[in-house]
């Protein structure tokens, strides 16, 4: 083989190669969050409060744009506040969450949170900074 085809097979592993770079969004934690189904809270990849219909109740208030993820016996609470109820994938919103865990310990985190996935009537919400994530159905 010559030199000119050396060169060609190298601009085109170049070329290869460049072309499979991912999205900057795209982590480690990102895509183990996208993996899970379960409507919840995710605070550093863990399940700090999942929605189970058993035992919870979950409400929207569109008005207000608040959406409540509350545990029967008020256990765990969770409410989330939009600047939009508006939403399209990719998008950038910002998110306030006031949680009381089952210690009664309040946190309240304030997120930019993007979009990352919408599927069979859930959105998935990721702050690739605080690496905090929601799951939330698009209707109730």
């Amino acid at each position: 083989m010559n030199k000119s085809k050396y060169g060609y097979l190298i601009l085109i592993l170049f070329l290869l190669l460049s072309s499979c770079r991912r999205h900057y969004y795209f982590t480690g934690e990102l895509s183990a969050f996208t993996a899970s189904d379960d409507i919840g809270l995710y605070i550093s990849n863990a399940k700090t409060f999942k929605y189970n219909e058993s035992t919870c109740h979950i409400m929207r208030n569109a008005e207000r744009r608040v959406v409540r993820i509350v545990e029967d016996d008020q256990s765990k609470v969770a409410n989330i506040s939009f600047s939009t109820f508006e939403f399209s994938l990719d998008e950038s919103i910002n998110i306030e969450i006031d949680y009381i865990n089952e210690n009664s310990i309040r946190n309240t985190y304030k997120l930019f949170a993007q979009i990352v996935k919408m599927h069979e009537g859930k959105l998935w919400f990721w702050d690739k900074d605080k690496k905090i994530g929601m799951i939330i159905p698009m209707e109730l």
